[in-house]
């Protein structure tokens, strides 16, 4: 566990949510909305999903 988490928006492109992950060496992260509250978490295989649907 990381002492300080690491979160993005949900406006956050796929291609920097991608990058943060890789530079964190981090498999997740939570999605929160303009309040900082949890509203979701993407996950590496869901931006393998997405590159692979396209």
């Amino acid at each position: 566990m990381t002492p300080h988490a690491v979160s993005i928006s949900a406006a956050t492109p796929l291609p920097e949510a991608a990058r943060i992950m890789h530079d964190k060496k981090i498999h997740r992260l939570p999605v929160v909305d303009e309040h900082n509250h949890p509203i979701g978490i993407i996950t590496e295989s869901d931006i393998v999903r997405a590159i692979a649907v396209v």
